[in-house]
């Protein structure tokens, strides 16, 4: 398993840290034929939460290849936002899920995407 990192590479995608970029994904792990869980780094940070909103930052996550999603929802951590992206105190640790079903219901987010995530992850459980 490999955590991303919320820093951009300019040469590969100079509007997207690596967690949200594809083409980075890609040339970091994909390309070198990685088949294993690439996990988030959590969303809730600053350099994600400045720039996007936490639907956004969970879609592109999923978008770009990674298959599991830290989420703290720790407002005090984050400067006050939280996976709401309104209230300081912490929210149903569901929303996310909701965000992601929601996603998939305006077409937003592909079905396979979701799938392959499931069968990366699924497939690490089973080795270990």
């Amino acid at each position: 398993m490999v955590m991303t990192a919320h820093i951009v590479n300019k040469n590969w995608d100079a509007d997207n840290p690596v967690t949200l970029s594809p083409v980075a994904l890609q040339k970091l792990y994909y390309d070198k034929g990685y088949k294993r869980p690439v996990i988030s780094d959590d969303l809730m940070m600053g350099a994600i939460v400045k720039k996007y909103t936490i639907e956004q930052a969970i879609i592109k996550s999923l978008k770009a290849g990674v298959t599991l999603l830290i989420i703290s929802n720790n407002a005090a951590a984050t400067g006050g936002v939280n996976a709401s992206g309104k209230s300081k105190q912490a929210q149903d640790f569901t929303q996310p899920f909701n965000m992601i079903y929601k996603a998939l219901n305006d077409e937003a987010l592909e079905p396979h995407v979701i799938q392959k995530a499931f069968d990366i992850n699924r497939s690490a459980l089973k080795k270990n």
